[in-house]
């Protein structure tokens, strides 16, 4: 009988610990120096309770005015998911961390270096695995022609 309220009481740890995962997350600041910006980014990385290294990652690309409400509830979407969430957005990160400095506003020229740096900094120092990029609004033409780019070998 000792064995079986073992079994039980790990049953109940284990379930108990499922139930808190999807109330977690959590938040840090992923700092990037792409080329063409004139200062280090803060951009918000929020990952799911349970999250390890070589779980999937997503670039959340800004759509602009308005958009608020969907990136949020595509952000927590994906938190269910159990994918970390990586904002492109200084705003939000400084939203998160008050304390932070004024960061300019990403111009959309700006964009495709930002979305290069961002990819590898989540692969190389978050230690994510599969990393996709996700455009809301006119960002998703961006967050398009950066894949065909990366899925281009360059000549040389």
């Amino acid at each position: 009988m000792p064995a079986v309220r073992w079994l039980l009481a790990l049953h109940l740890l284990f379930a108990a610990g499922a139930a808190r995962a999807d109330d977690e997350a959590w938040r840090d600041l992923l700092w990037l120096e792409p080329a063409g910006t004139t200062a280090p980014l803060p951009l918000l990385l929020t990952t799911p309770s349970g999250w390890q290294l070589g779980d999937a990652a997503v670039l959340l690309m800004p759509g602009g005015p308005g958009e608020l409400p969907l990136r949020r509830r595509v952000q927590a979407a994906l938190l269910a998911a159990d994918a970390a969430v990586l904002e492109l957005d200084p705003a939000a990160a400084q939203a998160a961390m008050p304390g932070l400095p004024p960061v300019p506003v990403l111009a959309p020229d700006a964009l495709r270096p930002v979305l290069a740096e961002a990819a590898r900094a989540l692969r190389t120092e978050a230690g994510a695995g599969l990393v996709v990029a996700i455009g809301l609004g006119p960002a998703g033409g961006a967050a398009l022609e950066a894949a065909e780019a990366a899925a281009t070998p360059s000549a040389g």
